[in-house]
């Protein structure tokens, strides 16, 4: 009985580090560059606000910001056309909404839904109900 018991505490202590780990930042997807820029992916940024609007606003919010990720939808509005990214996984899951200038539409048409894609853009707020809120966008080559 005593063995029993001595192997679930092993197992609850196991499972509450690990949770513990899991709700840390991962320094290695995030990328701080000399000027100032940093480099992730749609996968990390999404994750990131999602585990924790506050600390990931401290980290992202009014940065630039290069990430890559897949191609949900291009959309062409009166003033400004949007894309939105997702982390090439579970579709429907939220997205990175970014704002691109009119002027961006030349490199807008070469992307493709389903596609990865990276872009650069400041991040304006992960505290959307369908995700993260960027603008100033422009299309890496």
């Amino acid at each position: 009985m005593g063995i029993v018991l001595v192997l679930i505490i092993a197992v609850c202590v196991s499972m509450a580090v690990t949770m513990y780990e899991d709700s840390k930042p991962n320094p290695d997807a995030i990328i701080h560059n000399a000027n100032g820029s940093i480099t992730t992916t749609a996968k990390t940024l999404l994750k990131e606000f999602n585990d924790n609007e506050i600390r990931a606003g401290e980290m992202f919010n009014e940065k630039r910001v290069s990430f890559s990720g897949c191609v949900e939808s291009v959309n062409d509005m009166l003033l400004f056309s949007t894309v939105h990214i997702n982390n090439c996984g579970i579709l429907g899951s939220k997205t990175i909404k970014a704002i691109f200038p009119t002027s961006a539409k030349k490199d807008l048409a070469t992307l493709v839904k389903g596609n990865k894609a990276t872009i650069t853009c400041t991040i304006v707020d992960g505290g959307n109900i369908m995700g993260v809120l960027a603008k100033e966008c422009l299309v890496n080559r």
